[in-house]
């Protein structure tokens, strides 16, 4: 290796190839690093940071009082106003939030829109402020950060929005004044009976509400930006309870269910309803079916009650009860006849229970109140007056008395006795009637009472018996001729005997109290 010194600067090393027949080829050293190239580098950046310093120094000094090019403020190009020159040109802005329009739209209420400006809304512009801030661009931060501010505006520019403050109070208000306008409830599809059949009357339609919380941030953000736009509104959506879909369902279901055929049979009589008399025992209520809330028909009671009321008027036919006649001594039957009137209550419930089957049913309309009094019964009475009223001799040692069939009659009446089998004719006697009949009778029995009591003799009390009454007791003797024995028609007068208010047995207690019974 070979060193040649080329030129006084420059060292270059030579260096033979191995091969054979190749020249040298010459390359330089390594530059060695003098001490003073760091300070040089250090000075060229301080020189040109005092530039930097000098070329922003004399831009800002330029730009003193104004706003920097490029800063527009609500639309308006404020670039190398002062404030009070920027205050100027942006006062006619300060009727923006009169101007400003902002179209509110719901979005699930198509063609629905609100037209509203954000003085409106209680919303008012700071002018002063917007302009403050205007004028900061470029001016905060170390000078390097300032270049770079005001450099990124004289290439590309900044808008500011004008800034404000709005009432709270007012922008909620006038969001509840949409809300009333916007709002609807929920309808449930509606389904109807009809005597044609089942009907839809109204599709079901989804419940709208303003969401008054979520819109109140999106109207606020809309009005910090001060230019016209569409906020849509956000709405709370409500499902009807009952579907349209359910309600087809249903209709469809009623269809077939009123084509369902239900008969009525009483005695040998039967009919099928038409399906507008099944319809009108029916009426519609909404249920719960899991999750999903459905029509659902349910018998009508009362309208069931009337229609049984109905029919019964046209096939009832009243029994006609069996009677016994008298006059004298005659005793004559007049036959009744078996009715045929339908039990309501059992008539409704059967009906009920055929409409409530969703298959062919069969209601069986039973039927009550034959003859109240029946022929045998009336039979049984008539043989008992016949018993009763013949001629009845009433006996007493001094005196009898005949009691004539007419004189029976007269005092006889038939009474009707609730009876398991329905009513019975039961023979009743007037006990003065009988009385009358037989005069003196009273006179000739009759004896009053006498009461005990205690007289003084001698000194010494002495009791005198009571002496005990007696009266005829017809009662007795009409439950005798009643009773009626076959074959007897001839009957003693009863004498009931009672006792005085004062019995000798008191008398005696009174005595007893006075320490003297003597007996007299």
């Amino acid at each position: 290796m070979q060193l040649q010194r080329s030129d006084p600067m420059r060292i270059v090393r030579t260096t033979r190839s191995y091969r054979a027949g190749r020249p040298a080829v010459p390359r330089p050293l390594p530059r060695r690093r003098r001490p003073h190239d760091g300070l040089r580098a250090f000075a060229s950046a301080l020189g040109a940071l005092a530039l930097v310093g000098a070329l922003v120094g004399m831009y800002e000094l330029s730009m003193a009082g104004s706003v920097y090019p490029g800063v527009r403020l609500g639309g308006v190009d404020v670039s190398g106003l002062s404030r009070a020159a920027a205050l100027t040109r942006l006062r006619a802005a300060g009727d923006l939030a009169a101007t400003t329009h902002i179209t509110l739209r719901a979005a699930g209420a198509t063609g629905r829109a609100w037209d509203v400006t954000p003085a409106q809304l209680g919303f008012a512009l700071d002018v002063p402020a917007s302009v403050d801030a205007a004028y900061r661009l470029g001016r905060v931060g170390d000078p390097l950060r300032r270049l770079r501010a005001q450099g990124r505006l004289l290439l590309g520019g900044r808008a500011l929005a004008l800034t404000g403050a709005y009432d709270a109070r007012a922008l909620t208000t006038y969001l509840h004044r949409v809300a009333a306008t916007l709002n609807r409830p929920a309808r449930s599809a509606a389904l109807s009976l009809t005597p044609a059949g089942p009907r839809l009357d109204a599709a079901a339609r989804d419940g709208l509400s303003l969401d008054v919380a979520r819109a109140t941030p999106l109207l606020a953000a809309a009005l910090a930006a001060g230019q016209p736009t569409t906020v849509w509104l956000p709405l709370r959506v409500t499902r009807p309870a009952v579907s349209t879909a359910a309600a087809f369902r249903e209709e469809t279901r009623l269809a077939r269910r009123l084509a369902t055929p239900v008969i009525i049979a009483v005695g040998t009589r039967a009919w099928t309803l038409a399906p507008a008399d099944i319809a009108a025992l029916l009426h519609l209520v909404t249920a719960r079916r899991g999750r999903d809330t459905v029509y659902a028909d349910v018998v009508d009671r009362a309208a069931a009650a009337d229609d049984v009321t109905r029919q019964a008027a046209t096939l009832d036919r009243a029994g006609r009860d069996a009677a016994v006649h008298y006059q004298g001594g005659v005793v004559r039957l007049i036959a009744g006849r078996d009715g045929s009137v339908i039990d309501r209550a059992a008539a409704v419930a059967a009906l009920v229970t055929a409409l409530s089957r969703a298959d062919e049913a069969t209601a069986t309309w039973p039927t009550v109140n034959g003859p109240t009094v029946s022929n045998a019964e009336a039979s049984v009475t008539a043989a008992h007056l016949r018993r009763i009223l013949r001629t009845t001799v009433v006996w007493l040692p001094q005196r009898h008395w005949a009691l004539t069939p007419a004189s029976i009659a007269g005092a006889l009446t038939l009474r009707r006795v609730p009876h398991a089998s329905g009513a019975l004719l039961t023979p009743r006697l007037d006990t003065r009637s009988i009385a009358a009949a037989l005069p003196g009778s009273h006179a000739l029995v009759s004896a009053e009472a006498r009461d005990a009591a205690v007289v003084m003799r001698d000194g010494r009390g002495v009791v005198v018996p009571a002496i005990a009454g007696h009266r005829p007791n017809y009662e007795a003797l009409v439950a005798e001729i009643l009773a009626a024995p076959p074959g007897r028609a001839v009957y003693h007068l009863p004498i009931a005997t009672y006792e005085p208010a004062v019995t000798t047995a008191m008398a005696e207690a009174t005595a007893r109290a006075r320490r003297d019974v003597p007996r007299g």
